[in-house]
């Protein structure tokens, strides 16, 4: 159980990290605005989004979404909103994807070995295994993967 807590606590600081960006500039409008707001927030975190990669996920953005985003209050993004802002994942390189997991695990308190879950890391990608495990567990294959760096019980 504590093992799939640490595993569960990397995803979790991913997505709270994917959802502090929101889009990038080269789109127009409300879009361009959230991109570039996505594109600065991401950066304020230390991560690096590609900008054209921002653009196309902005594009798809509702007029209301992307005002919601470049204004940066507290309402909420629509549904689909927010399953675009997993999206930006795929706008972030896979190795600071797998730094950022890395970072999450930390947290969790739980030793591990920070080679293997390197390795292990390179069998997934790791932005699509964020978005699967939206609002639940990491898939199984994953867990017994980690698992195998993981220290003590």
């Amino acid at each position: 159980m504590k093992r799939t807590a640490a595993i569960t606590i990397a995803i979790a600081g991913l997505l709270l990290a994917g959802c502090g960006s929101d889009s990038s500039g080269g789109a127009s409008g409300p879009q361009g605005e959230a991109a570039q707001t996505a594109i600065d927030s991401a950066a304020e975190g230390g991560v690096q989004l590609d900008e054209d990669c921002v653009n196309e996920v902005a594009s798809k953005l509702s007029d209301e979404d992307a005002e919601i985003i470049a204004g940066g209050g507290d309402e909420e993004v629509s549904a689909e909103g927010a399953a675009l802002s997993l999206e930006l994942l795929g706008c972030v390189d896979e190795d600071a994807l797998t730094d950022m997991f890395i970072d999450g695990m930390s947290q969790s308190g739980q030793e591990f070995d920070e080679d293997c879950v390197r390795e292990q890391l390179e069998n997934f990608d790791v932005a699509e295994l964020v978005t699967e495990s939206q609002g639940g567990e990491p898939p199984a294959d994953v867990i017994a993967a980690m698992t195998e760096c993981l220290s003590g019980g």
